[in-house]
């Protein structure tokens, strides 16, 4: 009966989930990364070929795109060469008989690629955006199911009923398991993977079968790393942990051995599991028009070897070895953009280019997007296992055996820890969900350490499950709080999420013009026809605003007359008013007292004085 209880649970967990996620991203608009990433998704599974965004692996591009293929949208038919001379982006609004041109496709133009896709004449680009939003938020609750049906096995019901409460009541984790993006579920996979990972290597210390747990652990890397590039790393961070867990049993140079020799036969299907998902997705990719986007990507300053060796595969007739060349195409590319950092972003009054904001970005971002109940969980946990360290008299050899009867706690450790040194280091930073796998990691391990000290008293007769029950009562208050703004959160200690912009924006607050939906709802109450613009967005903004709607920057066009409407997302906002190569009577500052209303939560509205 117990068992039939918690999985009850757990299974309402998931579809409160699921309703949250879906009611956050109703009326939201296309976000700037879904621009590109749900057209990519219908370009796979209908043309085999992976020209466009190349840099992000298929799989959750696929699975948002499946409900595209019973809606049949219109696609812009691709014509021409691959050396024919570049064009301008054709202007919306779009010709029924709209052309891409096959230099735009090898060249990765997704953006043109995705806007004619999703506003062709034939199509509903609201429509298709909240169908793949429904795929993607019906396949992270499906996944988060699984983490718990896993963590059940590898801990215990309770511990993992704690940990999908965690995942899934917490506006943070909504917001980005809700839109079609790379971060929440190519993270669930990661987590889910080591889960097994870790009973896989449990079992064989004990001497058990075991052959079932590394199965898993090698369907669920692989799909990390179909998800996104930089999971890549899962397999050196796996194989850390691996031998670190090794050093608390005898023999450890011979198990060394061993265990190298069974990583290296993960590590063979993970990449078999790859090349064949890859396969069909580039089986319609001529050599030629592969080995000139090789050319086009490949940096320069990079080992020519490599190249050839990239070429070689690419010029192959075989849908298998193409596939391996297009997938280190893609991590060649996501390096060179990480490497070089290209961004402008906002942080904490400054604004920052390539050099990166500094060490303080993600940390203060998990402190304010977190939730407060998490983070104040977080403390308590930390004083009652120093608490306990103290109180309970045990060895340090004993102390590190009970840690090491359950390697899962010291894998997540290990993930911390690596992905955090690796983020502190790198300037890319563009938003929280960069780190989601270290978020997810702690999720799961505060999930254990509220399950091991549910009943530890903190005064006299006083347990600190009370706490966490009042903790828990706080989670679900944030959720329902900050409804449907869900991508806006921030917490008390950020300023709420009416204020949050005030430290950081981009994908941490105003992600591509969410709100532009409800400025044109707003226009049409208020009667307004004819509107200035500079909204952060990959939409043409006129599908929405009308032909009223004019592109305006303050830095460099002519102020508008008296009287006209200015709409400026806070993205745009932030980076202009407090960039300090920019002039006083050029910042959007000087009309502060103009200011009329906030649509949503992240579009200004001002009158010209």
């Amino acid at each position: 009966m117990k068992k039939v209880y918690f999985t009850l649970l757990a299974v309402l967990v998931c579809l409160g989930f699921f309703g949250a996620a879906l009611g956050s991203v109703y009326n939201d608009a296309l976000t700037s990364d879904e621009v590109s990433h749900i057209p990519a998704g219908y370009y796979y599974l209908t043309e085999g070929r992976f020209f466009i965004n190349p840099e992000h692996p298929p799989l959750t591009k696929d699975l948002a795109a499946l409900p595209l293929l019973f809606l049949k949208p219109t696609k812009p038919e691709i014509t021409g060469g691959i050396h024919e001379p570049a064009r301008e982006e054709p202007a919306y609004p779009y010709g029924k008989d709209i052309e891409f041109l096959k230099n735009s496709e090898i060249n990765n133009g997704q953006w043109e690629w995705g806007r004619i896709f999703l506003f062709h004449p034939d199509n509903d680009p609201d429509k298709m955006a909240l169908w793949a939003r429904i795929s993607v938020i019906f396949f992270n609750a499906l996944f988060l199911f699984l983490l718990f049906l896993t963590l059940k096995r590898v801990w215990n019901r309770k511990s993992a009923l704690i940990a999908i409460i965690l995942m899934a009541v917490s506006p943070f984790m909504l917001a980005h398991a809700s839109l079609v993006t790379l971060d929440f579920m190519p993270s669930l996979f990661m987590v889910i993977g080591f889960s097994w990972f870790a009973m896989y290597m449990k079992n064989w210390m004990a001497d058990k079968k075991r052959s079932w747990a590394m199965v898993l652990a090698i369907i669920f890397f692989s799909m990390a790393m179909l998800s996104k590039f930089s999971f890549a790393l899962v397999l050196p961070t796996a194989f850390i942990a691996g031998a670190i867990y090794l050093m608390a049993f005898k023999g450890f140079w011979k198990n060394l051995f061993k265990f190298i020799l069974r990583f290296i036969v993960i590590a063979f299907f993970i990449g078999i599991i790859i090349t064949l998902f890859y396969a069909p997705h580039v089986m319609n990719m001529p050599a030629d028009e592969m080995l000139q986007q090789i050319s086009n990507n490949y940096p320069e300053e990079a080992p020519q070897i490599a190249k050839t060796f990239l070429d070689t595969l690419a010029g192959t007739d075989n849908a298998g070895l193409k596939g391996v060349s297009e997938y280190l195409v893609g991590v060649v590319m996501v390096g060179t953009r990480i490497a070089g950092a290209w961004q402008t972003i906002y942080f904490l009054g400054g604004v920052y280019g390539s050099e990166g904001a500094g060490l303080l970005y993600f940390p203060l971002l998990f402190l304010t997007k977190m939730p407060t109940s998490f983070i104040l969980g977080l403390l308590l946990l930390a004083g009652m296992i120093v608490r306990s360290w103290f109180q309970v008299k045990m060895s340090l050899k004993e102390r590190l055996k009970n840690w090491f009867a359950n390697p899962l706690s010291l894998f997540l450790i290990v993930l911390i820890f690596i992905y955090g040194i690796i983020t502190l280091l790198s300037s890319f930073q563009i938003g929280l969900r960069h780190i989601m796998p270290i978020i997810m990691a702690a999720i799961l391990l505060a999930a254990r350490g509220t399950d091991k000290f549910w009943n530890f008293k903190l005064v006299k007769n006083f347990q600190a499950k009370y706490i966490f029950y009042i903790l828990g009562a706080g989670l679900l208050v944030s959720v329902i709080w900050s409804f449907p703004n869900y991508l806006e959160y921030y917490n008390i200690f950020g300023g709420g999420t009416t204020n949050g912009y005030k430290i950081a924006t981009d994908s941490n607050y105003d992600w591509g013009g969410q709100d532009v939906k409800r400025l044109a709802e707003w226009m049409d109450e208020n009667g307004v026809e004819e509107i200035y613009t500079d909204i952060f967005s990959n939409v043409p903004l006129k599908y929405y605003l009308g032909a009223g709607q004019k592109n305006f920057n303050i830095e460099e066009n002519k102020r508008p007359p008296s009287g006209a409407i200015v709409a400026v997302s806070y993205n745009e906002y932030q980076n202009n008013v407090f960039d300090d190569a920019v002039s006083a009577n050029k910042k959007y500052s000087i009309w502060q007292d103009d200011l009329k209303e906030v649509v949503g939560k992240t579009i200004l509205i001002f009158e010209v004085p």
